[in-house]
């Protein structure tokens, strides 16, 4: 059977802090993005620049001093040109800002992590307070450059549902190895999973590894 094509993504950046976040973002064509108010300050607008090969504008119409929002109101527009399109705040044009990049292909493959291993090094003394995991070596391979997401549980624990460490960080196309930080660990096992999202927003299946975190035998 012959796959359908794939549905129009929705990517979301917040308008806060006079900034827009993330401040750019890669779309396939056909794709939209929403813009969020999310304050404290909402009087901004997302207009997109002079000369851009798109033209869109949340307040059209409305001078720059009378732009105002609701926290929480959205804007969006689907994007049909590739190119680089600016856009900016038509209040504080002189440095508020952002980029919506259209892909001339679009790309609907997700990432793929492969051989993921996870090991915990010179963890553990004597009890949970003094039990320390300063260092949790990742090791996999990447399809593509992507953005990740790693979330360790406790096997076997009340409540292991829920993670109990959560990181996020940027991986790089081919062989990985990254050290988190994961601090104090009670000796136990424990599952990593890991994700990968890419720059238009395709998510990978999740990719899994265990690990122990021991009490070192007296000599």
């Amino acid at each position: 059977m012959l796959a359908g094509p794939a549905s129009p993504a929705d990517r979301r950046v917040a308008v806060a802090v006079f900034d827009y976040r993330p401040n750019t973002v890669t779309v396939n064509p056909g794709d939209s993005v929403s813009w969020r108010w999310a304050g404290p300050d909402a009087n901004h607008s997302v207009s997109a620049a002079r000369g851009a090969a798109e033209q869109f504008d949340s307040d059209p119409g409305r001078a720059p001093d009378a732009i105002d929002h609701e926290l929480g109101a959205t804007f969006r527009h689907t994007f049909t040109k590739p190119g680089a399109l600016e856009y900016l705040c038509r209040v504080h044009p002189r440095f508020m800002g952002g980029t919506v990049v259209v892909r001339a292909v679009p790309d609907h493959v997700a990432p793929r992590i492969r051989l993921l291993v996870a090991g915990a090094r010179k963890l553990c003394t004597r009890g949970p307070r003094s039990c320390r995991n300063p260092r949790l070596h990742l090791r996999f391979r990447l399809s593509e450059r992507a953005r990740l997401r790693a979330e360790i549980r406790r096997l076997g624990a009340p409540g292991s549902a829920t993670p109990i460490r959560t990181f996020r960080f940027t991986g790089r196309r081919g062989r990985n190895h990254r050290f988190l930080v994961a601090g104090a660990l009670r000796p136990a096992r424990y599952r990593l999973t890991l994700t990968a999202t890419d720059a238009v927003g395709n998510v990978s299946k999740p990719a899994r590894a265990k690990f122990a975190v021991r009490r070192p035998t007296r000599g």
